[in-house]
């Protein structure tokens, strides 16, 4: 085994993991005074994702940086560079572009419980089938799909 093939597998085990993942769509009512689930797409306001990340036993404690990716039903991602959209690079080189990003703050070997994005766009919601994925270090570590009426 190589230093750099040594290297590459710590990496790799340095990658977070998220589990739980939980996509509501919200209609927010009241100007923002209550909120409440819904599966008519007409009535969504924001999609909410919500996460878990998982203890991770190498990785250094810290700032992590993870992309969201939020797809509509024709396979489009959706972004707005107002909203905090734009790219990263992933683990095979290759740019790819994100809805909205989220830092979190890592303790050593600590989990993270109720990890909070939401993705609020001034366009309409469709009805169809969304899929989110979440990104760390270039990999892929969650997806979760929410189908709206």
């Amino acid at each position: 085994i190589t230093n750099a093939s040594l290297n590459e597998k710590v990496e790799l085990a340095k990658v977070l993991h998220v589990s739980n993942i939980k996509l509501n769509p919200i209609d927010v009512r009241r100007g923002g005074a209550k909120e409440k689930e819904t599966t008519k797409a007409r009535k969504v306001d924001l999609l909410r994702i919500q996460f878990d990340i998982d203890k991770n036993l190498i990785d250094e404690a810290g700032n992590k940086d993870l992309y969201i990716k939020v797809i509509d039903p024709k396979g489009e991602l959706l972004s707005n560079p107002a909203l905090g959209s734009g790219s990263f690079i992933t683990a095979d080189g290759n740019t790819e572009f994100y809805s909205i990003s989220k830092r979190v703050m890592l303790e050593k070997q600590e989990a993270i419980s109720g990890v909070t994005v939401d993705w609020n766009q001034s366009a309409e919601y469709e009805s169809g089938e969304y899929l989110v994925e979440i990104f760390h270090k270039g990999h892929v570590i969650g997806k979760q799909k929410v189908t709206l009426k």
